[in-house]
């Protein structure tokens, strides 16, 4: 297949390079300039100018990420497109598609659901999902007088638009926000920065995953993830930083219900790909409460499901793509850990070049799925962010997928002081035996 990957930062490189093995005649747009050394000397590069022309001829076009266009840059490459939008790669993909391009990974609709918190509660609302007391705002000062008229509550901050990983802030006792949103947070918002205050609901946070493929659903998977640096969770938010993931076995359970309720948004929307719905299963009522939605790639657990993919990955993405031959699957379960190095996660440009760029990466990195790396005489660090990889390990039980992967972890050298965490599989068993004693079905 001739295979273009259209990307933000990079997210998905490590899928195009695996595919490129596979004989696929592979290549890729990266739009941030700050990221676009990612991958050099190990896969072809396309510039702006050659992006359109290369889609056109592509047999599959492949999106990872979600992002609204904000500035002359990513106006700019919905003029290369001839289209225009709120979301710079909506309105790309299914101007594609409309071309008659296979496309998997993103919409206007669907890029809209995720970026725009309003409307993906809304969606999720129409869907059957319960939801945590939400609140909407597009001013710190309305936030800060909500906070003080709702004392003793602890809420969540959670920024519209895919803005910095940290924004996102979980109160760890009640009025805690009131300091940051007045103090902090106009230090690195925008003026009328849209916004909500979630009530923190006590409970088993959890990922449900289904594939869209244009005619059904299919890839049915659970993740649990921890979000934060440090083991324990401690540290900023930083999206991922371990992952465990197993495919359903059972076509009922948590969330199932809900994707065939999506089917009519889905279709009308035009999106392929995978759709991600986290929510917190509440101790009280051990009801699922809707708290975010993903539908596209870029995310670390899509490593994990790929892993578990017996066969060519070029096989799967031609099915889930509107291909009629099913993938099949490992059974068991498959983890992953983030391997980054300093100055990570904090992206200051001096910092990156002078202790990430060019750091050495080297032995055994066939289940590392790299990321801010490039190919001279051996793999180094680009130092676009640190973020080396996502190494994955399967098993058929839990503690054994967790025992893969750090035994492959020794295996790796990296010229630098590693950062990982050394809980991965902690939480996911902890969550797993409370959802079963609760009654929860996620098997």
């Amino acid at each position: 297949m001739r295979i273009l990957f259209i990307s933000n930062t990079g997210e998905a490189l490590s899928i195009a390079t695996r595919l490129k093995k596979e004989g696929h005649a592979v290549t890729v747009y990266i739009h941030n300039p700050a990221f676009r050394a990612n991958h050099d000397g190990l896969i072809a590069k396309l510039t702006m100018r050659q992006v359109r022309s290369q889609a056109e001829n592509s047999d599959l076009v492949i999106f990872d990420m979600n992002k609204p266009a904000e500035g002359k840059h990513d106006r700019a490459l919905q003029k290369t497109f001839g289209v225009s939008g709120d979301g710079l790669f909506g309105p790309i993909a299914d101007a594609l598609r409309d071309g008659g391009i296979k496309v998997v990974g993103c919409s206007a609709e669907t890029e809209r659901i995720e970026l725009d918190r309003r409307r993906g509660s809304g969606v999720a609302k129409r869907a059957g999902l319960s939801m945590p007391k939400s609140f909407a705002f597009s001013s710190l000062a309305q936030g800060v007088s909500f906070l003080r008229g709702n004392a003793g509550t602890c809420w969540a901050f959670k920024p519209s638009d895919n803005q910095d990983l940290d924004l996102t802030y979980v109160e760890q006792y009640p009025e805690e926000l009131i300091h940051k949103l007045t103090v902090q947070y106009p230090k690195r918002l925008k003026t009328g920065s849209e916004f909500i205050l979630q009530e923190v609901i006590d409970g088993v946070e959890i990922s449900t995953e289904a594939w869209w493929t244009g005619k059904t659903w299919t890839c049915f998977n659970h993740t649990i993830e921890d979000k934060q640096l440090m083991a324990g969770g401690y540290g900023p938010r930083v999206g991922s930083m371990n992952n465990t993931v197993w495919l359903k076995r059972k076509k009922r359970g948590l969330l199932v219900d809900m994707f065939g309720k999506l089917t009519p948004f889905i279709k009308k929307s035009g999106y392929i790909g995978p759709v991600d719905v986290n929510c917190i299963v509440s101790r009280k009522d051990k009801k699922p409460y809707f708290l975010e939605w993903t539908p596209r790639l870029g995310y670390d657990a899509i490593y994990c499901l790929l892993s578990l993919v017996r066969g060519p990955l070029g096989n799967f993405f031609d099915y889930v793509s509107g291909g009629s031959k099913k993938p099949r699957f490992a059974a068991g379960y498959a983890s992953s850990v983030r391997l980054t190095i300093p100055p990570y996660p904090y992206e200051v440009p001096k910092l990156l070049d002078g202790m990430a760029r060019d750091v050495e990466v080297s032995g055994d990195l066939d289940d590392l799925w790299m990321e801010d790396v490039y190919y001279q005489d051996g793999i180094r660090c680009a130092g676009a962010d640190g973020v080396i990889g996502v190494l994955t390990g399967t098993w058929s039980t839990l503690g054994g997928s967790v025992k893969n992967v750090y035994k492959k972890a020794e295996k790796i050298k990296i010229g630098a002081y590693t950062q990982t965490r050394t809980d991965l599989g902690e939480r996911a068993k902890a969550a797993i035996a409370t959802l079963d004693r609760w009654g929860v079905t996620v098997d």
